[in-house]
């Protein structure tokens, strides 16, 4: 019988009974164990990359090495390798058009279940604890709650490819995996050369100073403006405006387009997401953009859209800032979620969506993230798969040496991150499971505390704690909690405990409530205390750690600043409740005793600034509180838009204010302002309030176009930076000195 014929008879077998005989899935799987010559896959025996010296046109990086088997989906226990770029040749690629068709087949019957479980030749799955013991991780949603435990960890790809097909297709964006490339200060073939424009002049001498603004003082976090102290390097589209910092005499002395640095199958390089500073390494993030045929159709068949298909990390050296030096581009799936830098190590956190229309199980590269030299797809014990996994998203984590420009580790967990807060020693993932569907809440088994309702049915927060030591994440651990975070604030760890504050959802009775809550996590995750109803009717607005102290602002009517003591994990207590009106959305540990506030006033109508002292925690007060004539400020929803320099005293951060009284010409009236003040240690003490529409003539298209805004002092100067403009004044009298626009 002929292949075709063969194919035929397969099919219509299949479609009368919609499931694979035992047969067929035992030759499924026993080619799914085999590669295409039917030969065992040799282990992976992996060497260093070896550099070839660049030419004029081109620098190659040659890495040597051979296949590795695919390995099980795990949490590792024992210390995990050294990663560096790979490549792998992967079993199961099924050869032959036989076993092509009855896979097809397979899949439209619902036929995945029955090759890949409960049938006598699929492999049962071993679960290996993923900090030790005989059982597995199990996370109380509280004292007294239910048990939420991690399923069982899937082996190999073909389970991975199971686990993805039992989500909802509830697909974004797909994003594909990017290579590496080391240009050593050329730029690699094909890729077109990174312009560096000289426009002359020398660093000034390194200066004091205060750039962006961070949850914890030891770990920097990306963002569009970076300074060394010497000079600011301000990221606009696609390009990085390097000015030499020096007050009046302060002029743009380089600027870098990375807007040609592609890489794989990218069709263009995106606007800079991020950057970092580590020494004399400029740290530049980005997205390569792909086409998206999916949505070609006749009607709209001379348009096409384009996705983030993977995010690429650019080094430069800024050891002369006046010609910056390309040095390596690295690539990863998926598109930014955050970043941070501690101690010569970078970290990433990508977010990478699977196109599960166009999965294949004998494909890895697939079904799973991808970083390194072609585009490899990650092993399977780099892969944790989070309980109740509503979407096919992976967040990806990357660790990477700055000095080495390498990745040294990663880990990919099945589970959308829309937050994180890192440590250092851990990084913590958070995500938002947006629900009210009780099934949905049945089976995840969170409860309240104290609540009479037998399962709590709302939104619900998962966090994966990944451990960071020796440049190797890994995941140690992972829990749910009942509630949604507000932002990175709302999770703090101290002394091995994690603190997570959250607004719950009260559906009981027929109404809806919010209800703001403290949970306090050892390391494994496990609830130790919690607060379950700090505030009743209230949603968190805002909230700060400092040591065993954690500060929760709380809203409804007025502003509860709630002062808790952590110092015993084991028993949190209320010390202070301070009413007041209006609600700070941001706080700032500011010095000994002091505690800043800045939000919105009375009603949530206008911006105020407040201190607060909290020397007595059973006492605070709130002892100078003033408004301010605007509507809104960019540090409600960006930290790093506040300037803080306690040492200074200096508070300062960008304002708006729309005027509608004149919308019978047909256009409403506003003003962008930036705004300085003092603390004299009674009072807020207006410095400046500077108008950023009259900088430049260009500043309303920028406006349209990009209202960030970040604050900057180098020495006796403070440097206004905006994605088109520095504007520079001397810090003792706000007196301008110059102006320095992009070219």
């Amino acid at each position: 019988m002929s292949d075709k014929d063969e194919l035929a008879a397969a099919m219509r077998a299949m479609k009368q009974q919609m499931t694979p005989s035992a047969q067929l899935v035992s030759q499924v799987m026993t080619s799914l164990s085999e590669d295409s010559d039917g030969a065992a896959i040799a282990p992976d025996q992996r060497a260093e990359p070896v550099l070839v010296s660049a030419t004029d046109s081109q620098v190659e990086h040659v890495v040597s090495r051979t296949p590795k088997e695919s390995s099980p989906a795990k949490v590792p226990t024992t210390p995990r390798r050294q990663h560096g770029p790979r490549n792998h040749r992967f079993a199961g690629m099924i050869s032959g058009a036989v076993m092509a068709g009855v896979l097809a087949v397979a899949m439209i019957g619902g036929g995945w279940q029955s090759i890949f479980h409960g049938t006598p030749s699929s492999v049962p799955p071993t679960w290996v604890p993923p900090v030790g013991g005989n059982t597995p991780l199990a996370v109380p949603s509280g004292p007294g709650g239910s048990v939420v435990t991690t399923p069982a960890h899937p082996q190999g790809y073909a389970e991975i490819f199971q686990a993805l097909t039992n989500l909802s297709a509830s697909v974004w964006f797909t994003s594909y995996g990017g290579g590496i490339e080391d240009t050593t200060g050329a730029p690699a073939a094909g890729q077109g050369s990174s312009v560096t424009f000289d426009l002359a002049g020398s660093a000034s001498s390194p200066a004091d100073y205060v750039g962006t603004n961070t949850q914890v003082a030891s770990i920097d976090e990306g963002d569009f403006v970076k300074t060394d102290g010497t000079n600011i390097y301000v990221a606009h589209d696609r390009t990085v405006a390097v000015v030499s910092a020096s007050g009046g005499e302060s002029r743009q002395i380089a600027s870098i387009d990375i807007s040609k640095l592609t890489t794989g199958d990218d069709l263009l390089t995106g606007p800079v997401a991020d950057m970092m500073i580590d020494g004399q390494t400029l740290i530049v993030l980005a997205h390569g953009f792909n086409a998206n045929t999916s949505q070609w159709n006749r009607g709209a068949a001379t348009w096409v859209s384009l996705e983030a298909s993977s995010l690429k990390t650019i080094f430069f050296s800024i050891a002369d800032p006046a010609h910056p030096r390309l040095l390596s581009v690295l690539s990863q799936s998926g598109s930014l979620v955050d970043s941070r830098l501690s101690d010569g190590m970078l970290y990433l956190v990508s977010q990478y969506t699977v196109d599960t229309g166009s999965a294949d199980p004998n494909d890895p590269s697939t079904i799973v993230p991808l970083t390194g030299n072609p585009g490899t797809p990650l092993p399977c014990d780099d892969i944790y798969i989070m309980p109740s996994v509503d979407t096919a998203t992976y967040s990806l984590v990357t660790a990477i040496d700055v000095a080495s420009r390498q990745m040294t580790g990663e880990q990919a967990v099945l589970g959308r991150t829309d937050t994180i807060y890192m440590s250092p020693d851990n990084l913590y993932l958070a995500g938002t499971q947006w629900s009210y569907d009780l099934a949905w809440a049945q089976e995840r088994g969170l409860t309240i505390p104290g609540s009479e309702a037998e399962v709590y049915n709302g939104p619900s927060t998962d966090i994966v704690r990944i451990s960071l030591a020796d440049g190797q994440p890994t995941v140690a651990a992972s829990a749910s909690l009942a509630g949604s975070i507000l932002n990175q604030f709302s999770l703090d760890e101290y002394q091995d405990h994690l603190r997570v504050v959250t607004t719950w959802n009260d559906l009981s009775n027929s109404r809806f409530s919010q209800t703001a809550a403290l949970w306090v996590l050892d390391s494994s995750l496990s609830a130790v205390s919690s607060i379950p109803e700090l505030a009743k009717e209230e949603g968190v607005k805002s909230a700060r750690f400092d040591g065993p102290t954690a500060y929760v602002v709380t809203y409804r009517q007025v502003d509860p600043l709630f002062t808790i003591d952590l110092s015993d994990p084991a028993a949190p207590v209320v010390m202070s409740a301070l009413k007041i009106p209006g609600f700070s959305t941001y706080l700032h540990v500011f010095g000994d005793g002091l505690l800043l506030g800045v939000g919105m006033d009375d009603g949530g109508v206008g911006l105020k600034i407040s201190m607060f002292d909290v020397s007595d925690p059973y006492d605070v007060r709130e002892v100078s509180m003033l408004p301010i004539e605007a509507d809104y400020t960019d540090v409600t929803g960006d930290h790093h838009a506040a300037f803080v320099d306690v040492p200074n005293s200096l508070i300062g951060f960008p304002t708006t204010k729309w005027d509608y009284s004149h919308m019978s010409k047909e256009q409403a009236t506003f003003n962008w302002d930036y705004r300085l003040y003092a603390w004299t240690g009674t009072q807020f003490e207006p410095q400046s309030t500077i108008d950023l529409l009259a900088v430049t003539e260009s500043a309303l298209r920028l406006f349209n176009n990009d209202q960030s805004v970040r604050g900057v002092r180098i020495a006796d100067s403070f440097y206004i930076v905006t994605a088109g403009f520095v504007s520079v004044y001397d810090l003792a009298t706000y007196a301008p000195q110059t102006v320095v626009t992009y070219s």
